[in-house]
């Protein structure tokens, strides 16, 4: 092999890896296929490319923090494989595992997002992407052209996954729209396009959410949390439909409400029945059929929360799992929120923060981390935020980062390298 070729294929692979993590970015809002060969096509290529392969591992290392986050995984993934082996249903329940490489899109960010102006497209690529597919639902609804009529369903297809999607971008633009000139100004058209959208789903528990996440930025001293959530709310007071849908909330003689009481209710005796490791991770519809749970407009085939659907599926050892790896999660975003120094990735990293609480609020309502396009979109936008504290890292610890070694062998080796110069001489 010539000496140059290595560097050639490195340099391939390097635009290869751009290229897979572009198209996940622009696919989020658009549909799961061009999703999952993206994600494939990155990490393929990151296999010829060590240094960013070791750069998007390092946010998981302890010395980054990263325990309680892998810890959580571990247990969580396990939990589920021991679910599905005790359950007698294996060959049933073996696809719900194959969502578990999507969780590897988190680490995607830090290994090819690269620096500052890494970050700026990627969050720019996002937001245009979700803008576009937004005014593409909200064109289809006004048409009638969409699967339901009163609601958005956007290009992919369902208003639930839309919600799920417009809810996490919507958070991540809202940090951004009192600081344009880090983005652009685009970045409020954008922001009120997409929001638009996530109202249009009519999807309750996304807005519940939302407002969580807004919270999250007010906490953080951002006016754009307080004026985004006061919009917000005058959007849905003012309008005679989104207003009616969000104070259904708790109408207990609507059938879909009463339906969703006794999904949970049954969720929770069938956690009581089986709570080590729950029942198992194959479809659960014919359970709640079981259970004379009442058909409605569709039959119910999950428990409408993750939480409560992991607790049934994989019983106390998979939630606890799930809820340390959230726990993780969160724990390194606000790090990384605080650490922050440049105007810019604190902005990210506080948008960051505030679509992980949307996230996980919806989750008390949704099943949305068993939603191939949610859960990608939310380790995406997760991601950056690690990006962000995985570089505040490096500069903190470069030793041991770049050099993959411990500060004792790099003084050892210091030490040997001055003796040989002495002997030398």
């Amino acid at each position: 092999m010539r000496p140059g070729r290595p560097l050639r294929v490195e340099g391939v692979a390097r635009r290869v890896a751009v290229a897979g993590f572009a198209g996940l970015l622009l696919f989020l809002p658009w549909g799961i296929a061009g999703q999952q060969i993206s994600l494939a096509l990155a990490w393929a290529a990151l296999l010829f490319v060590p240094s960013w392969r070791s750069r998007s591992i390092d946010p998981f290392r302890p010395s980054h923090g990263g325990r309680l986050l892998v810890t959580g995984l571990l247990l969580w993934v396990g939990a589920s494989l021991l679910s599905l082996l005790l359950s007698g249903e294996a060959a049933s329940g073996i696809g719900e595992l194959r969502k578990l490489p999507l969780l590897s899109a988190l680490a995607l960010p830090a290994g090819i997002g690269g620096g500052e102006e890494g970050r700026r497209r990627a969050a720019l690529l996002l937001l245009l992407s979700a803008g576009v597919a937004a005014l593409f639902g909200i064109v289809e609804q006004i048409q009638g052209a969409g699967g339901h009529l009163t609601r958005l369903d956007g290009p992919i297809g369902f208003y639930m996954t839309t919600a799920g999607i417009f809810l996490l971008v919507s958070l991540l633009s809202l940090s951004f729209v009192m600081r344009r000139k880090l983005l652009g100004g685009l970045v409020p058209p954008l922001f009120l396009l997409v929001t638009a959208g996530l109202l249009l789903t009519y999807t309750r528990g996304a807005w519940v959410a939302w407002a969580a996440g807004a919270g999250i930025l007010i906490l953080r001293r951002r006016k754009s949390g307080l004026l985004g959530l006061l919009l917000f709310v005058a959007a849905i007071l003012l309008h005679p439909g989104l207003r009616e849908r969000l104070f259904s909330m708790g109408d207990l003689s609507l059938p879909f409400n009463r339906q969703r009481l006794l999904i949970w209710r049954e969720g929770v005796r069938l956690f009581l029945e089986h709570p080590l490791f729950g029942v198992g991770l194959h479809d659960l519809a014919g359970l709640l059929e079981e259970a004379g749970v009442p058909a409605g407009d569709a039959p119910p085939t999950h428990f409408h929360s993750t939480y409560l659907q992991t607790a049934v599926a994989t019983g106390a050892a998979g939630l606890a799992g799930l809820l340390l790896f959230l726990a993780g999660l969160a724990r390194e975003l606000l790090r990384a929120a605080r650490r922050a120094s440049r105007p810019f990735d604190r902005v990210i990293a506080e948008g960051a923060l505030a679509a992980f609480a949307g996230f996980t609020v919806h989750g008390l309502f949704e099943w949305n981390i068993g939603d191939s396009e949610v859960v990608t979109a939310f380790c995406m936008i997760t991601g950056l935020g690690l990006a962000v504290g995985n570089q505040m890292m490096s500069k903190r610890t470069p030793a041991v980062i770049s050099g993959s070694c411990s500060p004792a062998t790099t003084a050892r080796r210091s030490a040997s390298s001055s003796a040989n110069r002495s002997a030398s001489r």
